[in-house]
């Protein structure tokens, strides 16, 4: 299957999601990746809705419960359908997760082969990856969070796991 993650990250909070689609020229196309977008961001919006966690948090969303979303006033399962009827090819949201961790923690980001024009709220890509991390040695003055999370993200993509805890 083709299509594309998006990747939302605010705060000590971040969202994955996957939508699929039968070949590589609709993942291309603009109107499926601003519904990627949509499903990332309304994703998001509802992770933040729910009480903070204590401590690092992994929820995973199914298909079922991601098609129910609002974008707008319309759910995400609806702007799915009107996105096949415009591009006529079949698609669906296939899974998301969304991360929190704690104040004192960062979220690394990473994703692989990323389509030009995304937003800095949403990044698309083919492959993605968060990782939770916190700073224990404060000695070191040059700490960047973004850049040591990036990293740690890229090789958690370039050994192509199957499965991650």
């Amino acid at each position: 299957a083709q299509g594309l993650v998006g990747v939302a990250h605010e705060g000590t909070m971040a969202t994955m999601v996957e939508v699929n689609c039968e070949t590589d020229f609709v993942a291309r196309n603009p109107k499926f990746q601003q519904l990627v977008t949509h499903v990332t961001m309304a994703t998001l919006i509802q992770a933040k809705a729910q009480p903070a966690a204590v401590g690092c948090s992994k929820v995973l969303h199914a298909a079922d419960s991601l098609n129910q979303l609002q974008h707008d006033g319309t759910t995400l399962g609806d702007l799915t359908a009107l996105t096949i009827g415009s591009l006529g090819e079949n698609m669906q949201i296939r899974r998301a997760v969304s991360f929190s961790v704690p104040s004192q923690n960062h979220i690394g980001i990473y994703v692989h082969a990323p389509v030009t024009g995304t937003t800095a709220s949403c990044t698309l890509g083919k492959y993605g990856a968060l990782v939770g991390f916190r700073r224990v040695d404060t000695t070191f003055q040059n700490f960047n969070a973004v850049e040591l999370g990036r990293r740690l993200s890229q090789h958690v993509v370039g050994m192509n796991p199957l499965t991650v805890g």
